[in-house]
């Protein structure tokens, strides 16, 4: 049990790094679901919604219209 709760705390101590690290991997899969019309284009812009504003361009916000 307290492995459980070091990991969750150190989750939360992470989360900005883990949102830097991870949003280029949604937004480049967001680009190609987009481009080859995929459906899971929505399950990864649900995803980057999560993400802070700051970690998505705003051009790439404009090309998938989020």
């Amino acid at each position: 049990m307290v492995a459980y709760f070091y990991t969750i705390n150190k989750v939360i101590n992470e989360e900005e790094k883990l949102y830097q690290s991870s949003a280029p991997i949604l937004i480049a899969l967001a680009l190609l679901y987009k481009q080859t019309q995929d459906s899971r284009l929505d399950a990864i812009l649900n995803a980057l919604k999560l993400v802070p504003n700051k970690y998505i361009p705003k051009e790439v916000k404009d090309v998938l219209e989020i």
